[in-house]
């Protein structure tokens, strides 16, 4: 993905269900790989992943 873009994955999600999110980047360089791993819970409202110069999961809520 560029910087300040947006994408959206619609994997199939089972309502409800607990998942495990992991997102994975790398710099420029191609070195430092950086990873996060996010328990989602009853997944009922969709997840938002903001990559900054950190990852952030955030279940929108409403």
């Amino acid at each position: 993905m560029n910087p300040h873009s947006r994408q959206k994955i619609n994997n199939e999600v089972i309502m409800d269900s607990d998942y495990d999110v992991e997102v994975t980047y790398t710099d420029e360089t191609r070195e430092s790989p950086y990873s996060e791993t996010q328990e989602w819970n009853d997944a009922g409202q969709p997840l938002q992943i903001l990559l900054t110069d950190q990852i952030v999961f955030a279940v929108q809520i409403g």
